[in-house]
């Protein structure tokens, strides 16, 4: 295949992403660098319990969570980890190392809490083309990357905040569900371990088991190996809930123009 054509059908599969709605660098996808060069993506898999971050390329990347989920956590006091945001679908990482040279640290990590894949994008030439926006461009292109980063930080405080252990889970799930609805294919499932929900909720596992029982005995969830499905009488229950309302960026529900 002659290197054009092959460019010509990568731009073609950007421009028709299922994901271009939801996507905060929607408009920077596909788009012409100069006569010949074009920013595209390319893919990379990564699987329940391993990390990523932006630095371990030889040349810096900018990332978009394509489908998948994954948690963000940082090293506190006495080697405790702690949960500090999901990143889900649209969630862009490593815009500000476009800007401001970023050094390695092992204080904070991103782990794939189910098969996640990404979207990788040249650093380099994310910045040639962001310069190229106008002032009003660039404040909604920060809003909507900051709105879904922030959304995920948010809904993790809140979710901390709760004082019984049966709030901090439900509050875990239905934020799960809410990240995870966003896919296309999605059908209702969560299928993340109990000491994923234990982490995210800030319990113990124990705890964790026993709540997720308590729910299936109330009729509100169905439980299996890495399986959780929320039914209907949990999100009646629990739909007063500040987290299960957070919003996260929507092109389809804005009125940016690019």
């Amino acid at each position: 295949m002659k290197v054009c054509t092959q460019v010509e059908r990568q731009r073609s599969e950007a421009l028709a992403c299922p994901n271009r709605g939801r996507c905060p660098l929607t408009f920077l996808c596909g788009a012409r660098l100069d006569d010949d060069k074009y920013l595209l993506p390319s893919f990379t898999d990564v699987e329940v319990g391993e990390m990523v971050w932006t630095d371990l390329a030889a040349r810096p990347r900018v990332l978009v969570v394509r489908s998948g989920l994954f948690v963000s956590k940082v090293y506190g006091n006495d080697d405790v980890m702690i949960p500090m945001s999901l990143y889900g679908q649209g969630v862009v990482i490593g815009i500000p190392d476009v800007y401001v040279p970023y050094g390695a640290s092992d204080f904070y990590f991103l782990t794939a809490l189910v098969p996640t894949r990404l979207c990788a994008l040249d650093a380099g030439f994310v910045k040639d083309l962001m310069a190229r926006l106008t002032i009003d461009e660039a404040q909604q292109l920060n809003g909507c990357l900051t709105l879904n980063c922030n959304t995920g930080m948010y809904g993790q405080a809140l979710t901390l905040a709760h004082r019984r252990a049966r709030e901090k889970v439900v509050s875990v799930l239905l934020r799960l569900s809410n990240q995870l609805s966003r896919q296309i294919g999605f059908e209702g499932v969560l299928p993340v371990a109990q000491e994923d929900i234990a982490f995210l909720a800030g319990v113990e596992r124990p705890t964790v088991s026993r709540e997720l029982k308590k729910l299936v005995r109330e009729g509100l969830i169905d439980l299996g190996y890495r399986h959780v499905r929320l039914l209907p009488p949990l999100h009646e229950a629990y739909g007063h809930l500040i987290e299960t309302r957070l919003r996260l960026y929507d092109l389809r529900d804005s009125d940016v123009s690019w």
